[in-house]
């Protein structure tokens, strides 16, 4: 049989209240009421207050110990039934929700609050190992770059934010199948004033949650396992980015644009861009100095990979207008809608499906747009995977863009079945006339 005890336990004439919160030989646990009171308005023989004037509103005071006693031993009945592990910290979190004090106030050992809640052990793991690069990747056997370990902690973020949300403070048991669906809702359509994450965003953010869940079980805390199951996940949306193609290209790169300087310069990176297939935040950083005998060396700022890029044509004429030099350094966000332009002037306005955010209504939409509106800086890498898949071993195009898996390579070739189908006719036709001159 559960019980609770209150005890007045300091040698100061003013001091905490002490509980003591007992069940059988298993559990006894002694933690502070948070609960001020004097030596002389204190009864430990009663585990109340006195009545007798010593102390202001007493009967209410006691009152309040009734109820927590009450609310200890019922949720007590529920938590134990359930599994969940009764010790100092379940005793002064409920302690700290009956006298509606602030959560974070609920314990101060950051091992106890790891081993129970999940966003304290994500928390806790992320200082000790992503912070200090203390854990690899399993396949590179690299610390993760900072923009990858920014992902997880803003994963995590968010898992706070639907706390605040549904009110809650996730534990590590929490993490079921229903959390998990209730999640993705929660990132695609309550995301507050914000505009809701798109699915593939959302999926994204799902698979962080689940690798914080295996590092949890790694270091045997005790998490749920259904982050483990398929169910435990959310499907992705297919995506319509467009990429340039080789004939777009051409009008691109020879168009005057001599008379719109800012133009003039973003052509050029968007050219050197898609014959080099690096992501905006490495590309608009290049210089002089990366060239070296013939080719672009960079060191990727994502994944931390270098790569050596031979210099097209295109990209040769482009330096030579600049007397060796790339083009002015550009922000990335005026790059984006640079290009744009550069892309409505050189007339790419075929009609396409994309999904673009409506100023209006600060959510994206998938409709029929005129292509260059669709057009921003990671076109760039997409029109170099693209443009030379089947041209070049794929092996040799992942090493040269930097991609690690074929996967996330693949996920960038965008061709339509209409060019996929015209590319496999005119394979016929080229095997057909090599055949007749043989027979010939």
């Amino acid at each position: 049989m559960a019980a609770v005890k209150f005890y007045y336990r300091s040698k100061k004439n003013i001091g905490n209240l002490t509980l003591r919160f007992i069940h059988g030989r298993d559990i006894d646990i002694l933690c502070s009421a948070g609960i001020m009171a004097s030596k002389k308005s204190w009864d430990n023989k009663k585990q109340r207050f006195k009545n007798a004037g010593s102390i202001t509103n007493a009967a209410k005071m006691n009152k309040q110990l009734l109820e927590l006693e009450t609310l200890l031993m019922e949720q007590f009945a529920v938590d134990h039934m359930t599994g969940d592990h009764i010790d100092a910290l379940w005793l002064k979190e409920k302690i700290a929700k009956h006298f509606n004090r602030p959560v974070k106030q609920i314990g101060k050992n950051e091992d106890l609050l790891a081993n129970k809640f999940f966003v304290d052990f994500c928390d806790s793991w992320t200082k000790k190992n992503l912070d200090t690069g203390l854990w690899r990747n399993i396949k590179t056997k690299k610390p993760l770059a900072p923009k990858s370990v920014n992902h997880y902690k803003n994963a995590v973020n968010l898992v706070r934010r639907y706390e605040e949300s549904r009110k809650t403070r996730l534990k590590n048991k929490d993490l079921t199948i229903d959390f998990s669906q209730d999640f993705i809702l929660f990132l695609i359509n309550d995301d507050g004033d914000r505009v809701g994450y798109g699915q593939n965003y959302a999926s994204r953010t799902l698979t962080r949650i689940k690798f914080f869940c295996a590092r949890a079980e790694e270091n045997n805390i005790d998490i749920n396992k259904h982050y483990r199951s398929n169910q435990f996940s959310t499907s992705k949306e297919q995506t319509f980015d467009p990429y340039l193609n080789p004939f777009e290209l051409k009008k691109i790169f020879e168009q005057d644009l001599s008379d719109n300087d800012k133009l003039d310069n973003a052509r050029d990176w968007l050219i050197i861009g898609t014959f080099t297939g690096l992501r905006a935040s490495d590309l608009l950083k290049l210089t002089s100095s990366n060239i070296e005998s013939g080719l672009i060396h960079n060191k990727n700022k994502k994944t931390g990979t270098s790569v050596a890029i031979p210099t097209h044509d295109y990209v040769k004429q482009i330096l030579n207008k600049r007397n060796g030099e790339f083009p002015r350094k550009l922000a990335e966000k005026n790059f984006n809608l640079y290009i744009k332009e550069v892309c409505e002037k050189v007339g790419i306005n075929e009609m396409i499906t994309a999904k673009i955010k409506n100023p209006e209504t600060n959510r994206k939409e998938l409709k029929e747009y005129e292509k260059y509106k669709a057009i921003s800086s990671h076109i760039c890498r997409r029109s170099f995977a693209t443009n030379h898949y089947g041209k070049l071993p794929t092996s040799d195009l992942m090493r040269i863009g930097g991609w690690k898996t074929e996967s996330a390579f693949l996920t960038y070739i965008k061709k339509s079945g209409f060019e996929s189908a015209a590319a496999l006719k005119n394979l016929w036709d080229a095997d057909l006339n090599e055949t007749l001159k043989i027979a010939n």
